[in-house]
């Protein structure tokens, strides 16, 4: 099932630790907010979660903080470890605004508190003073746990030698960092230099820079409702707390977990982008005809299809996306002949199903254009 993005934010945390431990990590861990009994891709509210937030290498076998959180090898030290280092910490992920501030943002402020760059080997506390700065600016952990338990961690990773100036950097940034970052020019840092070119060449300067300041706030969530009956989308609205688009679409403010919204588990809607949803209604009235869908998962438009009344054949050449397309048609209760394979060398059976009335075709790009939702 689709879920919006902080939830795989904390999917990645929980592989994160898995890799670690070497194992599920089983039982109860302290510290968490709630407590929980923490299994791989449980929803964590815990600090780890900034790992995802431009902690380089973290999840490539480099030393990273993984360690500091849990240094015993043994996975029920571990375990209890990690809850006496998150009950120090004591606070929960806010994963959004963290998460769209990336590490060349978070160097430019640690630049400015610099006389001289670190050098290569202390990467190490280079990455603690992002975790503070990141705690400091971005989650709202009180200014004396952010730089305790912060200085703690370079003192357990053998970065003690930096401890003072850690220390120093993050108590500046406590009394001045709000102003500080304010000052940035958040667009610009938050986009790599290729990306800003690109589109600097493609649409000029101000839509450049139109589209990097949209991609500093977490999209909304649009919703397709199955049925064109106007009084069913208006209901839904109302239900989902969320305004009719004049595409026909549904949009609300983003937050929460999406198979918790009413009407999910029943079937009702799919979650799919205002945008995607028009290539469908340019066919028209399909109901009866064949249309084949080419690189179709996730499956939004074939679910549009089919719930119009079409024979929809959806190809794809990735098997476990197409599996994610079955899932969402058996939820809402529509039908679509699914055929994992390359739309270049695939070729339809039309002794089988007949000749194709219409091609529907949303063809892999650069994927820039998913980077709001997935930063």
């Amino acid at each position: 099932r689709r879920r919006q993005w902080p939830l795989d934010a904390h999917q990645i945390v929980a592989k994160g630790l898995q890799r670690l431990l070497g194992q599920p990590a089983a039982g109860r861990v302290e510290g968490l907010l709630p407590r929980q009994d923490f299994h791989p891709g449980d929803l964590l509210l815990t600090p780890v979660g900034l790992l995802h937030c431009g902690v380089e290498d973290a999840f490539e076998g480099r030393a990273g903080f993984f360690h500091a959180y849990a240094p015993d090898p043994d996975p029920a030290k571990a375990i209890e470890g990690l809850g006496e280092v998150w009950e120090t910490m004591a606070i929960g992920v806010k994963p959004y605004p963290s998460c769209r501030y990336s590490h060349a943002a978070l160097d430019a402020l640690i630049d400015l508190a610099l006389d001289r760059p670190l050098p290569k080997k202390a990467q190490g506390a280079h990455d603690l003073l992002r975790l503070g700065l990141t705690q400091l600016l971005f989650l709202g952990t009180p200014p004396h746990a952010a730089v305790s338990s912060t200085v703690d961690l370079a003192q357990a990773l053998g970065h003690g030698p930096h401890k003072s100036l850690i220390n120093a950097i993050l108590r500046r940034f406590s009394r001045e960092g709000a102003e500080l970052v304010n000052s940035q020019d958040a667009a610009r840092l938050n986009t790599p230099d290729w990306l800003w070119d690109a589109w600097t060449a493609a649409y000029g300067q101000n839509t450049c820079r139109s589209i990097a300041e949209a991609h500093l706030t977490e999209a909304p969530l649009d919703i397709t409702v199955k049925g064109e009956a106007l009084e069913d989308k208006t209901a839904w609205a109302e239900k989902l707390d969320a305004r009719l688009l004049p595409t026909g679409s549904l949009r609300r403010n983003a937050g929460g977990m999406v198979n918790s919204l009413e009407g999910f588990e029943e079937g009702v809607w799919w979650v799919q982008d205002a945008a995607a949803a028009l290539p469908v209604r340019l066919l028209g009235d399909v109901k009866g005809k064949h249309v084949i869908d080419l690189c179709a998962a996730p499956g939004g438009k074939t679910a549009q299809l089919a719930a119009a009344g079409a024979r929809v054949t959806a190809v794809d050449r990735s098997k476990k996306r197409l599996l994610l397309v079955r899932e969402n048609l058996d939820r809402l209760g529509l039908y679509a002949k699914l055929v994992n394979a390359d739309a270049v060398d695939w070729r339809p059976d039309e002794a089988a199903d007949g000749a194709a009335d219409a091609i529907l075709v949303d063809v892999p790009c650069s994927s820039t254009g998913t980077t709001r939702r997935h930063p």
